[in-house]
């Protein structure tokens, strides 16, 4: 049976040994034909892939660690370009600034806005 389960990994099937073994037995007990045998082996892989292609979307979803504003890079290219964006639509809309805004229009541009 070891040989069926590394002829299954290499033609791709990701369901793994301890999913595919209660099908099987499933499939000896209830007497399934060869097709319904493969509909249950295609489900079983699908949903397997689903799984994974979701715990991966999800991982590369998260933000990561949040830095404490006390901690922020505020000198970084991405909060030059932040404060950036912030001050033309801000200057476009006529918004008024706050002045935590000045401040950080001060820190990352050395000047004031």
């Amino acid at each position: 049976m070891t040989e069926l389960f590394a002829a299954l990994e290499r033609l791709g099937i990701r369901a793994g040994r301890e999913a595919i073994e209660p099908l099987l037995t499933h499939a000896q007990k209830s007497k399934l034909s060869p097709a319904q045998l493969l509909e249950a082996l295609v489900d079983l892989e699908q949903r397997e892939r689903d799984a994974r292609n979701l715990a991966r979307r999800t991982k590369m979803a998260t933000l990561g660690s949040i830095s404490p504003l006390d901690r922020f890079d505020w000198l970084s290219s991405s909060a030059r370009e932040f404060v950036r964006l912030l001050q033309k639509h801000t200057c476009c809309h006529g918004l008024c600034f706050d002045r935590r805004v000045y401040l950080l229009c001060d820190i990352t541009n050395n000047r004031t806005c």
